[in-house]
């Protein structure tokens, strides 16, 4: 199982876990379930800070590309959410 190290939903930790324990197969479904869990992280954050959520979805990122090192859906679909997430922040600041 893997480690609780922030304050992730638990829904976050079990499709990482399912991910790595390949309970998800397939580079569709690893990818969508990756995305999936970077939205519930970001869904339930409650701070206000936009520097500390982009932090947070990372360290969100990091735990989801842990899981399957060498899935290459993984990290592509965790680093599309983090370009588009990117991308919309840099157009609300503007």
């Amino acid at each position: 199982m893997i480690k609780e190290t922030a304050s992730f939903p638990q829904q976050v930790y079990q499709i990482a876990n399912d991910i790595r324990d390949m309970k998800i197969r397939g580079a569709g479904r690893i990818a969508k379930a990756a995305a999936e869990a970077l939205k519930i992280a970001a869904e339930s954050y409650k701070g206000e800070d936009l520097e500390d959520f982009k932090r947070y979805i990372k360290e969100a990122a990091k735990l989801l590309t842990s899981t399957r090192p060498t899935a290459v859906s993984l990290p592509n679909a965790v680093s599309w959410v983090l370009k588009a997430l990117n991308t919309n922040v840099n157009t609300l600041q503007a």
